[in-house]
């Protein structure tokens, strides 16, 4: 497997399975990502940022996330708990497995990848948020040696579980 920049290319691929992932979560009745996003302009926004990564194997895409290294304007204010510190951290944002390949240890993987990259761009603190119906994901959240740090909240005032990792 190979971890890399999202291309230009590879948009339609990425965005193919992120809509696939937006499905699955309101299959489970979980209200993240729904209202169309994240849609054609954020993958392609991220592409621009060259924040959106990628692990393949044989050309097929087996997982995508961004990495985010700007300060999150949803993080600045946390309910019932704290950030273990105020400095310069990476966030990871837009985190989907290809449906063809989940339960493969592909998440896994794809988390290691990221925390990798986080350390050789020189960031000590990892955070990362999710719904609190998507169960799935606090698991691989926590199997990746992130602590529950609170509640934030998005720009559509919906709460997300926070979690942070210190590199």
């Amino acid at each position: 497997m190979k971890f890399k920049p999202v291309s230009l290319n590879d948009w339609q691929e990425v965005f193919t399975i992120l809509t696939t992932a937006v499905a699955f979560l309101a299959e489970q009745g979980i209200n993240q990502w729904q209202n169309n996003y994240p849609n054609q302009a954020t993958v392609f926004q991220d592409i621009q940022k060259q924040v959106s990564y990628q692990l393949v194997d044989e050309n097929k895409i087996l997982a995508v996330a961004v990495l985010n290294t700007e300060a999150e304007a949803n993080y600045r204010k946390i309910e019932s708990g704290t950030w273990q510190n105020n400095g310069k951290y990476a966030t990871i944002h837009r985190f989907a497995v290809n449906q063809a390949y989940q339960g493969r240890g592909i998440g896994k993987s794809m988390f290691q990848a990221l925390i990798q990259q986080a350390q050789q761009l020189g960031f000590n603190d990892l955070r990362v948020d999710t719904h609190p119906d998507n169960l799935v994901m606090q698991q691989l959240i926590l199997k990746n040696g992130f602590t529950y740090r609170g509640i934030v909240y998005m720009s559509d005032n919906s709460q997300r579980l926070a979690y942070q990792r210190l590199l």
